[in-house]
């Protein structure tokens, strides 16, 4: 089925720019550089697997009808972020009397490159459209239970379909992403905001790569979580409208094309995670000394 390609290479996207990170040789990095990269590494490590975990549990223990699969991504790499985020803040620095720290204002508006930003915006905003459009025509299941089917009129009778990310879906989904987009800016806070491993500036050769592996590792989990969601409730809705009677009403026949562009619109931000997310002068720019 050719709406299944994109939903295929996005998978493959997905494991090959999580299993590879951005390193740089340690033969050029002072001891605290040293330190830091070992650690700051190893709290990656264990951000992947405990994203990985917690996709898993949270499909086995939020199992109603696909609500566990819908939320899985985002809740991963929220706490995906989280670990990167801890390990930050604790991430070992030089001792010294007297510091240099550059005088570059590091915030995240800077650490993450424009065209990254746009990407993470444009799939929020595909899959918000998405979802709201199939909230508002959902309708209740043959159970009862409200906006998880939708169902219209066509010159044949009644034509339904299930399951439909209506409410019963979308409510889940948006605390999900909330709840991922907040970890994915704390996270960042401290990656930029994180005291330079060296206690002299001139000496940090290696500091600003440091932030940007980590900028890295967390924008490309947000960018794979969200095209992963975008693509499933894309596949879904274009599922339910791919089979259109006589007589369908046009806002139907519409959604199926829109939800197919949605799905180039997942494609793109899922491509986005294999390009440099973090920009490249995170850090590097001037110094200025300071009394401990």
């Amino acid at each position: 089925m050719p709406v299944l390609l994109p939903a295929a290479l996005i998978a493959v996207i997905a494991v090959v720019s999580l299993a590879v990170t951005s390193r740089r040789a340690d033969a050029d990095a002072t001891p605290a550089e040293q330190r830091a990269r070992l650690h700051l590494r190893r709290s990656r490590r264990v951000a992947l697997l405990a994203g990985g975990l917690t996709g898993v549990v949270t499909i086995l223990s939020i199992g109603s009808f696909g609500q566990g699969w819908l939320v899985a991504p985002s809740l991963g790499a929220a706490l995906a972020a989280l670990v990167v985020l801890v390990g930050e803040r604790t991430a070992p620095t030089e001792a010294g009397a007297r510091r240099t720290a550059s005088l570059e204002t590091r915030s995240p508006s800077r650490v993450v490159r424009p065209v990254t930003w746009l990407l993470l915006g444009a799939g929020c905003a595909a899959l918000a459209g998405l979802v709201t459009w199939s909230a508002v025509v959902a309708s209740s299941d043959d159970e009862g239970r409200a906006g998880r089917a939708v169902e219209w009129m066509t010159a044949d009778g009644s034509q339904s379909h299930t399951p439909w990310p209506g409410s019963f879906y979308a409510w889940p989904l948006s605390a999900s992403l909330v709840v991922m987009l907040a970890c994915i800016g704390g996270a960042l806070v401290a990656a930029a905001r994180r005291v330079q491993a060296n206690a002299d500036a001139r000496s940090a050769l290696d500091d600003a790569a440091l932030r940007r592996e980590s900028v890295a590792f967390v924008m490309r989990a947000a960018l794979l979580a969200l095209a992963v969601t975008l693509a499933g409730v894309s596949l879904v809705i274009g599922s339910a409208t791919a089979v259109l009677a006589a007589g369908s009403p046009m806002w139907s026949s519409a959604m199926h094309w829109v939800a197919r562009g949605a799905l180039l619109v997942a494609l793109a931000t899922a491509l986005g995670a294999i390009r440099p997310v973090a920009a490249k002068n995170v850090g590097e720019n001037g110094a200025m000394e300071s009394g401990r």
